[in-house]
Formats: structure tokens, C-alpha cells, sequence
């Protein structure tokens, strides 16, 4: 079905210039996926499959002009395609009513004829098609839908869209220092980049801070143990990732990461605390630098004697966040 919608909003010839900017709550078509997921899209679950470079969202119990819908968003090379609205066939006279009061007269209007009868309209200029689907074809529901036609076709032939900030690659230090990666991901990465590819499996967490993203990756390995993963993400930049396993996976991690990374810069025995009981036990802390970035191996992870724990972390993107909050408070 949205492939159906898709290739009509291709073909669709430009109609009169719709009457103000295509957006949807206030959402954009074009915006990044770094942007819109420390957003509004916090909230949304991810969708599975798809083509390279396209991320979906599913976001339930949406509204738009007042009325509950199920909403569909496509991102192609981290940029917002398409809204994809699943509007009750029972309220699609009221939604038409919106649309043409925000956006003018539909520049084609057919009908389609069948068990399922119903207007489609149409709104459509050199970048943007709207269509309103009210014989639906999903369900009991008239589908309504947003297309941004640039990204739509580059999204047909697998073009890559203009670089943008949102898609640059993590930049180098002064000093060409590098910051370092988890299997093949560098810390830094833009969010956009790494939700299109190894994060599409991994869930959202909640959070109060909209410049602060997290996700949880489960059924991850590193050095061949089982860990649990959270990164993080700080004003759409990879900030850190954060693996816990099993204490008796420590001396493997440890010369794994020896192996990989050299032997560490500091290295010391300090004393953890067990959260539970307030027991006090003896353990290793390790600490790599890369200039950039660090990474803390910690014999003992978070008061929890059963657990041991990796962070990497990248010191630039991490203290410019923290500026950036200082900042904001200083201004309260």
C-alpha cells in the first residue's frame, strides 16, 4: 500500500503552490531523524525491515486536526520522507475539511469507485505531495499521507541525499586522534546514521531530557561474551556506549581490550561498594585515551559484585553537552 501511495506522489504533476509550509504537529517534511527522535518522535517504536537507508516509526495514539490516528514515519538517509496517517473512514470528511483549510482547494480530486467507494484528494506543488485516501484500503481507515518528492525519489533509486550535519562523519581532533568504536561503530556517529543501520533493532528508553537519547540493544556480544548495551546519544551525536556482563567474563574483556587497544594508560585496584548490603570488595579499574575519547573497564560495575562493566565514552561531545546544560541553568 505505501509503495502504491508512493509512486502516486511521484507521478503526481505540480498542481497550484500549497498554501503554507507541509508539516505535520509541527513536524517538518525534510527534518533529520536526529532531531525529530530527541523529539517528538521519543515516543515512537521502531519498525523492522525496509530498504538500506530507510528507518520507520510507528507512533501510536497521534492526533492530527483533533482526531486519533495511527502514524506511519519514513526517514531515507536520515531525512523525514513521508507521514503515513491512519485516519477513522469516519472522521476523513472532517480531516479533508482541515486539509483544505490549511493548505487551499486539492489540486485533483477523483473517486474511487468499488466495494469500498471514497474521494481521494490531492495537494500537490514541485516539492510536497498530500494525498487523502478516504476509500482507505487499510482497514476501516482512510489513509492520509505526506510526501517529501525529493527524498521520495532518491528513496526509489538509491541515491544518497547531500551530506548533511545530521549525515557527516565524526570529525577528527586537532591532533588527528580518532575516537573509538564498538564493532565498527565510532563514537560520534550521527544519530541519523546509526538508527538506519546497527541501532534499527535497538529500543528507545524514556527521558526527560529531549537532547539526551538513549537506546537498549539486547542479545549483544562483545569480545564473543554476552553483554547488554545502552548507548547514548547527546545533541544527535553518539556520546557513549555502556556493556555489562557477567563478572566472570572480566578477564576476557580485559585482554580483549588490551589486545585491541594497547595496554591501558592508568590502571589501579580501588575498592566498590555492593549496593545492596554496603559490603566493600577489592577490584580492578583499567582506563584507555585516545585524546578524544576514553574507555573504563570497571571489575565491579554500578555496586553490583555479580557484574562487570565497560563505558566508552567521548570526552568532546560529552563536554560540550555539558556546556550547553551549564549554560541553560546559568540562564534560569
Amino acid at each position: 500500500m505505501r509503495t502504491i501511495l508512493m509512486t502516486m506522489a511521484l507521478a503526481i504533476t505540480a498542481g497550484a503552490q500549497i498554501a503554507g509550509p507541509v508539516e505535520v504537529n509541527g513536524v517538518k517534511l525534510g527534518s533529520s531523524l536526529a532531531e525529530w527522535q530527541s523529539g517528538p518522535g521519543a515516543a515512537c517504536s521502531s519498525m523492522s525491515g525496509g530498504k538500506p537507508g530507510v528507518v520507520r516509526f510507528m507512533c501510536r495514539n497521534a492526533t492530527y486536526a483533533g482526531i486519533a490516528v495511527n502514524e506511519m514515519v519514513s526517514f531515507y538517509d536520515g531525512r523525514l520522507e513521508s507521514f503515513l496517517l491512519m485516519v477513522p473512514r469516519n472522521s476523513s470528511t472532517a480531516v479533508r475539511a482541515a486539509l483544505t483549510q490549511k493548505y487551499g482547494q486539492p489540486a485533483k480530486k477523483d473517486q474511487v469507485k468499488g466495494p469500498l467507494m471514497g474521494d481521494i484528494s490531492e495537494w500537490s506543488d514541485d516539492q510536497t505531495t498530500i494525498s487523502l485516501n478516504e476509500a482507505g484500503g487499510m482497514g476501516p481507515n482512510a489513509v492520509l499521507s505526506f510526501f517529501d518528492k525529493a527524498i521520495a525519489k532518491a528513496q526509489v533509486t538509491g541515491a544518497k541525499l547531500n551530506d548533511t550535519a545530521d549525515n557527516a562523519q565524526p570529525a577528527q581532533s586537532a591532533t588527528g586522534a580518532q575516537p573509538y568504536e564498538v564493532k565498527g561503530v565510532k563514537l560520534g556517529t550521527p544519530l541519523a546514521q546509526w538508527r538506519s543501520g546497527p541501532g534499527a533493532a535497538c529500543r528507545a528508553m524514556d527521558n526527560d531530557d529531549p537532547s539526551e537519547v538513549r537506546f537498549k540493544c539486547s542479545d549483544q556480544t562483545y569480545a564473543g561474551v554476552p553483554v547488554d548495551e545502552m548507548i547514548t546519544f547527546y545533541d544527535g551525536r553518539l556520546s557513549s556506549f555502556y556493556l555489562v556482563t557477567t563478572h566472570d567474563n572480566f578477564i576476557v574483556l580485559r585482554d580483549a581490550l588490551t589486545t585491541k587497544f594497547g595496554p591501558p594508560k592508568e590502571k589501579e585496584q580501588k575498592t566498590f561498594s555492593e549496593r545492596r548490603t554496603g559490603h566493600t570488595q577489592d577490584g580492578q579499574h583499567h582506563m584507555w585515551d585516545s585524546g578524544v575519547s576514553t574507555i573504563d573497564l570497571v571489575e565491579f560495575a554500578a555496586g553490583d559484585f555479580d557484574h562487570s562493566a565497560i563505558a566508552f565514552m567521548h570526552t568532546g561531545v560529552i563536554a560540550e553537552h555539558n556546556k550547553k546544560t551549564k549554560a541553560k541553568t546559568d540562564d534560569m
